[in-house]
Order: structure tokens, then C-alpha cells, then sequence
């Protein structure tokens, strides 16, 4: 049977002018808080399965779209309710690794056990690094385990990487007893790997302890063994004129594009065009190799309605993109 402790928690709240600190109830309990799905447990995945994250590509089979919808529906962050944190300097470094940035703390939930207490924190982090084009965000759940004002560990229940062209997920599911299952996911535009899975244990005293652990090696997925034709090296600069309707005015008018290649990796895209509604998307675009038509991606990317596709036939370029009124392939003049 739970009892309620008042108690001063000094390491959460302030109020707006930094001085005035609020109580927190903490509850005094022999079971921990159960986060998580605990079917994560009997959901089985596959080492790989493919996906489909863009229309252009081709269709995935009916086990790959079940095993997509079940790691999906295991995702539970969005779903766990926490208050927010104001004051979030005290965690700072408890939290953080190298070039991260808190954007967002929140807190779940509290409990203690004799001189030990359980702060239980879902937090919103940026990587903020030269070497990532778009800043990749980090969503994490952590207990952190205090003994009276000192900290002492931390248990990373939940993790989701999003990086500009791969997710890596974490997900897990924490017991009442303090038992831990986790089972660990990369997904790509290639598809989706299952790598690891993992069993730990955090005792009332405050440690923890790793009971199993497995790294599971994914085979390779079947590629298709059609004959291909290589793509010539795009290095060079071109440009297309054609309509296209205007973010700013809804008209239709004629959209310059000028692309400058240094290989068929990454492409420079400049547009002319009046208002910078329609020119906003212009910069580096991401270029990928798919059954020999190339995908470019860039900053524009919460939707495929900006990337383009180029191609090379009968001696001549090509691109498409949904951002034109003619979505069919039209050639690209080569300028250089």
C-alpha cells in the first residue's frame, strides 16, 4: 500500500523569477512505475524487413507493411503524459552528451525507496553539429536514480535518433519490478534492421544490472538480380524553365532550375523565381541511387512534393518533380 511523502524536491521545479521553488509529492513505494508496451515482449520481428518511405518506390510485401505496423504501434512516446520542467539547468549535465541541446524536459513521474529516489524525465534534444546538414532531434525517456541529493545513475528506457535520411529507435519496456526489456531498431531508406536486444535490471538500492544481452546479425535483403545500366556522372551544371504554380499567389509561372553537380551524391539546386515562397527550397540535396534514377532530397523535405528525380536515356537528361505542373519527365539542358 502506497504512502505519500511531501517532501522539498530541489532538483525540478522554479518558479518564472528563479527564486521561489515549489513542493513535489514523491511517493514512497516498493514497485516502480511501469513505462513502456509490455507487448514488446511477444511481438516478434524479423532481422530486416524493407519499407517504402517514398511513393516512387516499389511496393513492399504484406509481412514487411505487418512488420512496419507493429514496431509503429509499439512506439509509445508520444502517449506518455509528463508535466513540463521550466527550469532545466539542473539537468543539464545529467543528460546531455557531446553537441546536444535540451530542447524540452518534462517529468513523468517520482518515487522513492529509503534513501534513494527515481525521477523519471522524457526530454526533446538537437544535435547541434557541423556535421550534419539538418540538425538531427533526439526523443529519450530516462530514470535518474538519486541517493538522498546525489546523483547516482542513469537508465535510458526509450530513444529515438532522427537523422535527415535514418532513424535509430530503442525501444523498451520498464517493469513494476524494475526489470528492463529493450529491443533496438536502424531504419533507412533501404529498409529496417532488428540489431539488438537487451534485459537489465535496477534494483530499489539503485544499481543496475545488465542480465542479458544480444547482438543479433541481420542478414542481407534479397536484391533483385535484373540487369542494369550505370549512370553516367552527372558532374557538371543544368538548368530546366518549365510552369509550375506559385506557393505565393497560386498562379502559374514559369520556374528556373539550376543544378550544379560535383558527383551523383549531392547536387546544388538554385531557383529562379519572384517570391521567396517558391524559391525557399534552393540548396543541397542528398542524391540516391534508385534502379538507376537518381532521388534528391533536401531541405524541404517533410513531404515528396519538392524532391526531384533525374535520369539518363538515349543520351539525354532528364527530371521530374511534383513541384511542376508537368509531373512527367521532361530533359534538362546541359549547361556545362
Amino acid at each position: 500500500m502506497k504512502k505519500y511523502l511531501l517532501i522539498f524536491l530541489w532538483v525540478l521545479f522554479s518558479c518564472q523569477d528563479g527564486k521561489k521553488q515549489f513542493d513535489n509529492e514523491i511517493s514512497t513505494s516498493s514497485s516502480f512505475k511501469e513505462i513502456g508496451d509490455k507487448n514488446l515482449l511477444s511481438i516478434k520481428f524479423p532481422q530486416q524487413w524493407k519499407t517504402r518511405p517514398y511513393n516512387e518506390m516499389p511496393p513492399i510485401t504484406e509481412s514487411d507493411s505487418l512488420n512496419e505496423v507493429n514496431l509503429n504501434s509499439l512506439d509509445y512516446f508520444d502517449n506518455v503524459k509528463a508535466k513540463r520542467i521550466s527550469n532545466i539547468s539542473r539537468f543539464q549535465n545529467l543528460l546531455l552528451e557531446k553537441d546536444q541541446i535540451i530542447d524540452s524536459l518534462f517529468l513523468i513521474d517520482s518515487l522513492s525507496v529509503g534513501n534513494n529516489s527515481f525521477i523519471y524525465l522524457k526530454s526533446y534534444k538537437t544535435v547541434n553539429s557541423k556535421n550534419y546538414d539538418f540538425p538531427p532531434t533526439i526523443k529519450e525517456i530516462n530514470i535518474l536514480v538519486f541517493d538522498h541529493t546525489k546523483f547516482k545513475t542513469k537508465l535510458n528506457v526509450y530513444s529515438k535518433k532522427s537523422y535527415p535520411f535514418a532513424v535509430e529507435l530503442k525501444l523498451g519496456y520498464f517493469t513494476k519490478s524494475g526489470i528492463l526489456y529493450t529491443k533496438e531498431f536502424k531504419t533507412d531508406e533501404e529498409g529496417t534492421t532488428y540489431f539488438k536486444e537487451e534485459q537489465k535490471t535496477l534494483t530499489n538500492n539503485g544499481n543496475i544490472q545488465t542480465t542479458s544481452s544480444k547482438i543479433i546479425q541481420p542478414k542481407l535483403l534479397a536484391k533483385k538480380t535484373e540487369e542494369k545500366i550505370a549512370l553516367p556522372n552527372f558532374k557538371g551544371e543544368y538548368s530546366i524553365e518549365t510552369k509550375a504554380i506559385s506557393y505565393s499567389t497560386n498562379k502559374e509561372f514559369v520556374i528556373g532550375y539550376f543544378l550544379a553537380f560535383d558527383s551523383n551524391s549531392k547536387a546544388i539546386l538554385s531557383i529562379n523565381a519572384d517570391y521567396p515562397q517558391d524559391y525557399q527550397c534552393e540548396g543541397e540535396y542528398k542524391l540516391k541511387n534508385e534502379n538507376n534514377i537518381l532521388h534528391a532530397r533536401g531541405i524541404c523535405d517533410q513531404d515528396d512534393i519538392n524532391d526531384f528525380y533525374l535520369k539518363f536515356e538515349n543520351g539525354n537528361y532528364y527530371i521530374k518533380s511534383k513541384r511542376f505542373k508537368n509531373t512527367d519527365w521532361q530533359e534538362l539542358k546541359k549547361d556545362s
